[in-house]
């Protein structure tokens, strides 16, 4: 097998799995009642409405993307709303904390 048809299979791969994360990301915000808004941002940024329960994203092209949503969705989750009393660097802590795990 040749490096050339050795780096395609690993980026089909790599391709495949990140569809199966992306099918799994949209199944977990189904199941905590999260919204995905439909207006995306065109960086690599996100924003979540912790009380409307919806959050707003890059397009999920790559890791990167994915990492962003999940730190996001963790924001929600977390309860990090208007009413919760921790510091910003203490919330964004828990929500990087909750994307990768």
């Amino acid at each position: 097998m040749t490096a050339t048809s050795k780096s395609h299979k690993k980026e089909i791969c790599c391709r495949k799995l990140l569809k199966k994360l992306k099918f799994e990301f949209i199944e977990m915000c189904r199941k905590f009642g999260i919204t995905i808004c439909k207006k995306r941002f065109k960086t690599m940024r996100g924003k979540a409405f912790i009380e409307e329960k919806k959050i707003k994203l890059p397009s999920i092209q790559n890791l990167e993307s994915l990492y962003i949503a999940l730190h996001e969705v963790g924001h929600i989750k977390l309860g990090h709303g208007l009413n919760s009393t921790k510091q910003k660097s203490i919330k964004e802590y828990e929500a990087e904390n909750f994307a990768l795990l």
